[in-house]
This record gives C-alpha cells, sequence and structure tokens, in this order.
C-alpha cells in the first residue's frame, strides 16, 4: 500500500491516500483528443497491449478539528469477477488501510464530498454487509454531490451507463445522508 502523502496548510490537516490503481482504455479517459496527441505525453510504454493505461485512485482526507472531510471514495471493492477483470481490471480497494494508517476508521469521516458519481469515484461510498446489504461505509458523514450530477447518475443514458453504479450511491438517498450543492455543471 502506497503511505499517505501529509500537508499542513494553516489549521487543515490534509493528506492524499490511495485506493489503489485501475486500468482503463486510454482512449475513453482522454475523450475526444486524438491519439496522435495523447500518446507521446503519456508513452507508449504506459499503455498495455489492450490500450489501456494506469490511473491511480486518489482520495483526499481534510482534518478541520472535529471535522474530517473524504474527497472521493476511490472504486471500492463491491465490483468482482468478470466485470473486475474485464471491465475494471487494477488493484482496488485499498482505501480503508489508507484511513487506518491516518489512525482513522469509517466511523471518523464526518463529510463525503463526491467529484462526481463515475464508479472509481465514489466506490466506498457503500459497502456490501455480509448478508448482502448495502449500507453507508462512513455512517456517520453526510455525502455532498452537485445536484445535477446525482440527476445524471440516477438517468444515466447509453453513453454515461457503463460509468455509473448505482449500489455506490442510490442506497444513500432517503437516509437523509445526501446534501446537495446547486451550481453549474460542467
Amino acid at each position: 500500500m502506497d503511505e499517505p502523502v501529509r500537508y499542513r496548510v494553516g489549521n487543515l490537516d490534509i493528506a492524499v491516500i490511495c485506493d489503489g490503481y485501475i486500468k482503463l482504455d486510454a482512449g475513453a479517459v482522454m475523450g475526444l483528443v486524438p491519439r496522435v496527441m495523447w500518446e507521446p505525453i503519456i508513452g507508449p510504454e504506459n499503455i498495455d497491449r489492450e490500450h489501456r493505461m494506469t490511473l491511480s485512485l486518489n482520495c483526499i482526507v481534510v482534518r478541520s478539528g472535529d471535522e474530517i472531510l473524504l474527497v472521493d471514495t476511490g472504486m471500492g471493492d463491491k465490483v468482482q469477477g468478470t466485470p473486475r477483470e474485464r471491465g475494471f481490471p487494477g488493484e482496488y480497494g485499498r482505501l480503508l488501510e489508507g484511513l487506518r494508517a491516518l489512525g482513522l476508521g469509517p466511523e471518523d469521516i464526518t463529510v463525503v464530498a463526491n467529484t462526481h458519481l463515475h464508479a472509481d469515484h465514489c466506490g466506498w461510498n457503500t459497502r456490501r454487509t455480509e448478508d448482502g446489504r448495502l449500507v453507508p461505509t462512513f455512517p456517520r458523514a453526510r455525502y455532498i454531490i452537485q445536484a445535477g450530477e446525482f440527476d445524471a447518475a440516477m438517468h444515466p443514458n447509453e453513453r454515461t451507463r457503463g460509468t455509473y453504479f448505482e449500489e455506490n450511491f442510490a442506497p444513500l438517498q432517503g437516509r437523509g445522508s445526501w446534501s446537495w450543492w446547486r451550481g453549474k455543471r460542467s
């Protein structure tokens, strides 16, 4: 596991922790940017034979007094079997280890802010219990998301359907866990 990288800014303690690594199709990551433009920057040696690039699943912990904010929650540990091997290969699910390295547990997190709800940014929002139920991973936290992003995630289209996994966010709805940020959606 990567060791947390720590910073102090004023009265804030900031740490970057890693949920692990994922391999995604480089063309999908780069979007409409042509391969001839991004490949020299990324380097062909960093693209595997299936045209995937390795991406780190970094999350940020910000502590101010009794408040502990977690920005993004990585991929989580719910994707298993063929979907993991074919669609989301990598080594991930280490966020809780990273928190432990900071002396924190899930119950210590008071706020989770998701930058967006793609699977690699909100996987640890929920976890599966031994009996298969989905519950919040961070039971004391309030979750913050841009309202338009939540709507897009709850109503994906054919292009976005493979990036949003309802199991990562829908179980939090109705629990009073969400706080909506209303602003422009990029």
